[in-house]
């Protein structure tokens, strides 16, 4: 069963300004260190760091009525040995979700835009 959808699409340009800014107080408060860290063994990591907050805003819009201490780092999405994105959820935001809910991610890219697609599912 279908618990939740979110979707959230990001201009590259609005994060041209951070470009090879990568210790950024927003990159720091935005992604955990192992997003970082992966961001930056990408080819470009521009546009995984624009992919990524997509993820994060998706899931937002998804499974709204988060706690209000939340951060957004707090939804960390890490490629698994296949190379798809995986949501895990920290911090405020460990145990929101029932243990056998998954979360389904798409994410894509183009020149100038990076777009996510988050689906919620129950048994």
């Amino acid at each position: 069963m279908i618990i939740g959808i979110g979707t959230d699409i990001l201009e590259h340009e609005q994060l041209a300004a951070l470009d090879g800014k990568w210790d950024d107080a927003f990159f720091r408060r935005t992604f955990t260190p192992a997003e970082h860290a992966e961001a930056l063994a990408s080819t470009n990591p521009l546009h995984y760091f624009a992919g990524r907050f997509c993820v994060k805003e998706s899931v937002i819009k998804a499974f709204n009525g988060w706690a209000e201490t939340a951060q957004m780092k707090d939804i960390e999405t890490l490629s698994d040995p296949t190379g798809e994105p995986r949501v895990y959820m920290r911090g405020a935001l460990e145990g929101v979700l029932p243990d056998d809910t998954h979360v389904h991610v798409s994410i894509s890219h183009d020149k100038h835009f990076s777009v996510a697609f988050v689906v919620g599912e129950r048994p």
